[in-house]
């Protein structure tokens, strides 16, 4: 039997291991779908109803099973359609590879029926990467640069496969000869780690604090562990972004909860009066609740160096890995003997605890929705899986919901419109007046 790029297409996805693939057929893509039909199932295809559905269900196997997710999308219109999910991804710094049809190579240019200049259009959403497949033999290098820069970026890409291209037969084997770039579809993880020399640095401005705070990201999704044994020994109070909320015990007695619009009196507390900033795998957005520049002396840790200083003036930056970074910098680190300011954080926690349980007994009819989410988090199962979606429950899931250690919950949507004012409101209410002792940086 002839094999296709749509076969090959197919074979790829497999072979970067992906085995679920969402979309919406049409058209345009329907060689691919073909190619799945003769798969057998693996890749197995989950149709949506609508391709903004599909690209948002992909961006939420990702975020959940921490791989790759892939999109499938005819033409036109429908790749007009999955732009919401790929600009989640983005957002979110999720991998995620979308294929997407186009007509044929002989029509383009020709104000052809549903024809979109889709390297044009995408090329925003997937600035990393956005490329179509013109001949049979560069879809194999098309697929695998997609795949390991979605990786490698934590980004969403782009391969547009016109349907002339999608039916084509495969050279077999791909000729060994000029312009025809042979490619594996292989890619690892690296352990990035600064140099001793930085990590000397960020250890003094780190010891030299008495109020020190930590601000959580998703980036130390597997830095738990390193993360908690740094601000035990720091005496500090942890606070997270909202998506590094399932990624920190918040159990801990100096744990403040989520900072932010969707945060806690005890997060801007922890911000209003902290003299040191540890920032570790976050870009969280709000910088009026970060300290105030020229408060606290700052040393962040993120994989990417375009992170670094970019929300908050930072003294040293750290580009690492977080647990690896972590685990370096803590020898270096002295422990305190000092802990009234762990003190005055444990008790900044219990208030807003508080806070927390007098506004979910406010009697509701038929029933206060805060009072449902909190008395949810002794009954979530240890292998429990969350999604939450825009509006209100997005800053009652930030501020009641305790989530099991390492359970992920991704908040599938970000930033609509309707959801994000509330929350600006849920956010200014949430930060009382408060004395403020800021100084200048010792």
């Amino acid at each position: 039997m002839t094999r296709t790029v749509a076969d090959l297409v197919v074979e790829r996805v497999r072979a970067w291991g992906v085995h679920r693939v969402f979309g919406y057929t049409g058209d345009g893509i329907n060689p691919v779908m073909g190619a799945l039909r003769r798969a057998d199932g693996d890749a197995a295809f989950v149709q949506a109803r609508h391709e903004e559905q599909a690209a948002l269900m992909a961006v939420g196997h990702a975020k959940f099973t921490d791989g790759i997710g892939v999109v499938l999308s005819t033409q036109g219109p429908g790749a007009v359609h999955i732009l919401n999910g790929l600009y989640d991804a983005k957002l979110d710094h999720v991998p995620l590879v979308a294929i997407v049809g186009q007509q044929p190579t002989t029509a383009l240019g020709s104000e052809y029926q549903q024809e979109i200049d889709l390297p044009a259009l995408f090329k925003d959403v997937a600035a990393q990467y956005v490329q179509s497949v013109l001949s049979p033999e560069s879809a194999p290098m098309v697929l695998d640069r997609a795949f390991r820069t979605a990786l490698a970026t934590r980004s969403p890409c782009v391969v547009v496969l016109p349907h002339d291209v999608q039916t084509a037969e495969v050279p077999e084997p791909l000729p060994h000869t000029h312009g025809v770039v042979p490619t594996t579809p292989t890619w690892r993880t690296p352990v990035v780690v600064p140099t001793d020399a930085d990590l000397r640095a960020a250890a003094e401005v780190l010891d030299r604090g008495e109020r020190v705070a930590l601000l959580v990201g998703q980036g130390a999704r597997h830095a738990g562990d390193q993360v908690r044994a740094v601000a035990e020994r720091l005496g500090a109070g942890v606070t997270t972004s909202l998506l590094g909320k399932p990624w920190w015990d918040e159990t801990l007695p100096t744990s403040v909860g989520v900072m932010g619009h969707l945060g806690t009196t005890a997060s801007g507390w922890l911000m209003d009066e902290c003299d040191t900033l540890l920032v570790v795998g976050s870009n969280d957005p709000w910088t009026e609740y970060y300290p105030a520049p020229g408060q606290a002396r700052a040393v962040q840790v993120d994989i990417d160096g375009r992170h670094l200083g970019n929300r908050y003036p930072v003294d040293v930056g750290l580009v690492g890995d977080a647990a690896t970074t972590l685990e370096r910098l803590l020898p270096l680190l002295r422990e305190r003997t000092d802990r009234s300011w762990e003190q005055e954080v444990v008790a900044q926690v219990e208030r807003w605890h508080d806070v927390a349980e007098r506004r979910a007994r406010v009697e509701a009819h038929p029933l206060n929705p805060e009072l449902v989410v909190r008395r949810l988090s002794d009954h979530l199962p240890a292998d429990a899986q969350v999604g939450v979606d825009v509006g209100s429950i997005t800053y009652w899931y930030a501020r009641h919901l305790r989530l099991p250690p390492g359970v992920p919950a991704p908040p599938l949507v970000h930033a609509r419109e309707h959801g994000l004012g509330r929350a600006l409101r849920a956010g200014r209410e949430a930060r009382a007046p408060r004395p403020s002792r800021r100084g200048p940086r010792r």
